[in-house]
């Protein structure tokens, strides 16, 4: 991965983790409660918030889905197979 990619890779990171964090007060959930219904321990969950951990597109979709959250990639698909 290129410098510049890496910069803007870890920039969505930390947004991602910010939207999550949002969207778990919102919800009224503590991180432990929010990393129990995702399937994932506290510690992997507190660091997805604060953008310190990569996470696989699939535990991107767990987190949306088991979080009732818009999953964030269904427009991309149909924007690029269309």
């Amino acid at each position: 991965m290129r410098d510049e990619e890496k910069k803007e890779y870890k920039k969505w990171l930390k947004d991602f983790g910010r939207c999550l964090s949002n969207y778990r007060r919102k919800l009224g959930l503590t991180q432990r409660e929010a990393a129990k219904l995702g399937g994932v321990n506290n510690r992997f969950y507190t660091d997805i918030e604060y953008g310190l951990r990569p996470i696989t597109t699939r535990t991107l979709f767990i987190l949306c889905k088991r979080l009732n959250m818009p999953l964030p990639y269904k427009q991309a698909i149909q924007l690029i197979c269309d």
